[in-house]
């Protein structure tokens, strides 16, 4: 037996369906609807999943929030530690001004007293500068304490630099004094008097070794020019060379010039401190309260949110394509597989 005998064999002993399957298959199908090109997507589980996520989201932004704000307030406690707290001793041969920190401590108070301020080198020029708050009592005892340190600086031999002074808007008043360098601890004992300190800060810097430095480029820019004078005196001297002295003799007596005033600007500054005073009044000085631990939880759990947003955002906005192109994939599988189905069921007889 060939196969075209066994094809023809197989093709005539095919099964066929009784009658009664066949009107209940045309029924089931005439009661089904009609399938619709553009199937519903559904995903009954991402319900589950998008409120699971959500409250875990919340969950872990509480927990941040309530652990981080009591870390932070530690670090801040810590950090008013080490600045109030800092109070060193001048070392005068640096060039690097030592710092004597808030007069409120105790330690300030043990070291140089209450009010009290560190003493300038002797026998060496400095540059003694000092920050100094005070609070009054109110606007009419920071009208007069302006007054009164605008005399202190004139009675002790210095002057006013600038005054800022407004008791309307902001409650406080801003001074710059110099007063001479061998009375400044007369003037920041007085200073401090006018009120209630509520920071002192000292700072020195040596300026013996650069007017030292100063007087030794003077002496040698004098003896070159004694030399050259003294070598002008020669009449045996060529035109040439003679303007050739002059002229050289002319550059070192501006040089000259210039490193005597770099001097004495060095002295007028080591022979004046300068003291910056900053006069408040309670009202305007008082710290706000502390925000609540509830009010920094929400605080921190709303920019947790945030980001946690704007990372879903920029998530959907980079796969967003991808998710869509795989979508319609998804979409024209699904209607060619109906397609085909309609047809093999066209094609049963």
């Amino acid at each position: 037996m060939t196969s075209a005998d066994l094809t023809e064999l197989l093709r005539a002993s095919r099964p066929v369906a009784p009658d009664a399957l066949r009107e209940r298959v045309r029924a089931v199908a005439a009661a089904r609807p009609a399938p619709s090109p553009f199937p519903r997507f559904r995903v009954p589980r991402l319900r589950l999943v998008v409120p699971a996520v959500a409250a875990t989201a919340v969950a872990a932004a509480g927990l941040i929030a309530v652990v981080r704000p009591e870390h932070q307030q530690t670090q801040v406690r810590a950090a008013k530690q080490l600045t109030h707290g800092a109070v060193r001793e001048a070392a005068p041969p640096t060039t690097t001004a030592p710092v004597f920190g808030a007069a409120s401590t105790d330690q300030a108070a043990q070291s140089f007293g209450v009010g009290a301020a560190p003493a300038p080198t002797t026998g060496r020029a400095v540059d003694y500068q000092a920050q100094i708050g005070i609070e009054v009592k109110d606007a009419a005892a920071l009208s007069s304490a302006t007054g009164r340190a605008q005399a202190i600086a004139r009675d002790l031999g210095g002057y006013v630099v600038s005054v800022e002074y407004a008791s309307a808007d902001t409650g406080n008043a801003s001074l710059t004094l110099r007063v001479p360098t061998t009375r400044v601890q007369d003037a920041i004992a007085r200073l401090t008097a006018l009120g209630t300190i509520t920071s002192q800060q000292v700072q020195i810097q040596d300026l013996q070794e650069q007017l030292d430095q100063l007087a030794r480029q003077i002496a040698v820019l004098r003896g070159r020019i004694a030399h050259i004078t003294v070598l002008l005196s020669n009449p045996a001297l060529t035109a040439e060379r003679r303007a050739q002295l002059e002229a050289e003799r002319a550059q070192l007596q501006t040089d000259l010039r210039s490193v005597r005033a770099q001097s004495t600007a060095t002295s007028h500054r080591a022979a004046l401190a300068t003291i910056q005073l900053t006069l408040t009044t309670k009202e305007h000085s008082a710290t706000p309260a502390p925000s609540s631990r509830i009010d920094r939880t929400l605080h921190q759990a709303g920019r947790i949110i945030t980001w946690e947003g704007i990372a879903l955002l920029y998530a959907l906005v980079v796969a967003g394509p991808f998710a869509l192109v795989g979508l319609l994939a998804w979409f024209g599988a699904r209607l060619r597989r109906r397609s085909i189905e309609s047809r093999l069921l066209a094609r049963s007889p």
